[in-house]
């Protein structure tokens, strides 16, 4: 987060053609200097985000603010969407419930908030942007799909719920509504087939399975970094001469990636190891490999959980 607000602070100013005040309060905090007259050929103006622009996205309250133009990246919004959604999870395990209350119902009462949140918008204003509760029913499929895939939701509950996430989608989508929802769907086609369909382990996937894991590795990170350091990565390359569409594209996916790994190796590695207590494992030591005890453990490869 302030990576990103840094990096807006610093360019977006540039892009505006307005000038930072003086000293270090200037260039992070206060209001820009603007020209009277931009020009008639100006660009329409970039948000330069502010210290309460910074304070709410750190503590996980833009979502209150129902001005989207004070969003330091656009992508954002899910954030305090994924906190209440995990933090839901986190009390229904720790509570017992999931032992007595059946996912089924869990998923369904999800997809019912969902469907009822924009009559609860109507007298509660953001409350249902802010707390998730309007975008439940992309959790609920997700949890769901995760379920069928072990075993444990029958295929006769999976599909009416991915049924009706489609439907929610369908209400929630601006135009070009059929091409947003088909590409939703045959992306829940996809999970469901990676989730439980077979493993094609043929010589040309082989290559790329190392890659895909390492991006895989990053993804979280890739998310946080890609959207508006993206953009302005593009803009600065357009105003400095890179023509080519297919060359910005490809520098900015280049410095999207650095920066997630960057990320994940920097940043939520260590915070992880931090919270849990863990340290990394020493170069120099060799971890045994279990002994099967059995022909059937020897016959399947033993697979190290993180």
């Amino acid at each position: 987060m302030l990576l990103v607000y840094s990096v807006s602070r610093f360019a977006v100013v540039r892009f505006n053609g307005a000038t930072h005040q003086d000293g270090v309060f200037g260039l992070l905090f206060a209001a820009p200097i603007v020209p009277a007259d931009r020009g008639p050929d100006a660009l329409p103006l970039w948000h330069v985000p502010d210290l309460n622009d910074l304070l709410l996205h750190v503590f996980l309250l833009h979502e209150w603010n129902p001005d989207a133009w004070h969003r330091i990246d656009g992508s954002y919004w899910t954030l305090p969407v994924q906190v209440a959604a995990f933090a839901a999870a986190a009390l229904l395990w720790r509570s017992k419930l999931h032992r007595r209350v059946r996912a089924t119902v869990v998923l369904w009462a999800a997809m019912a908030v969902s469907a009822v949140s924009p009559l609860i918008r109507e007298f509660a204003g953001t409350l249902p942007d802010a707390t998730g509760m309007n975008r439940a029913y992309l959790f609920a499929a997700g949890v769901a799909i995760w379920l069928w895939q072990g075993r444990r939701l029958p295929t006769n509950q999976l599909v009416p719920l991915l049924c009706v996430t489609l439907l929610l989608q369908y209400l929630r989508t601006l135009p070009p509504v059929g091409p947003v929802v088909l590409g939703f769907a045959i992306m829940l086609g996809a999970m469901c087939a990676a989730a439980r369909g077979p493993d094609w382990d043929v010589p040309v996937l082989r290559v790329f399975r190392r890659p895909i894991s390492w991006l895989a590795g990053i993804s979280y990170c890739l998310y946080l970094v890609h959207q508006q350091l993206g953009y302005i990565l593009a803009r600065a390359l357009s105003e400095a001469g890179v023509s080519p569409w297919w060359l910005r594209l490809s520098i900015v996916l280049g410095a999207a990636i650095v920066l997630a790994w960057l990320l994940t190796v920097l940043v939520e590695r260590p915070a992880h190891r931090a919270l849990s207590g863990r340290r990394p494992p020493a170069r120099s030591e060799s971890r045994p490999k279990p002994q099967p005890e059995s022909p059937v453990e020897a016959a399947v490869p033993v697979k190290e959980t993180s």
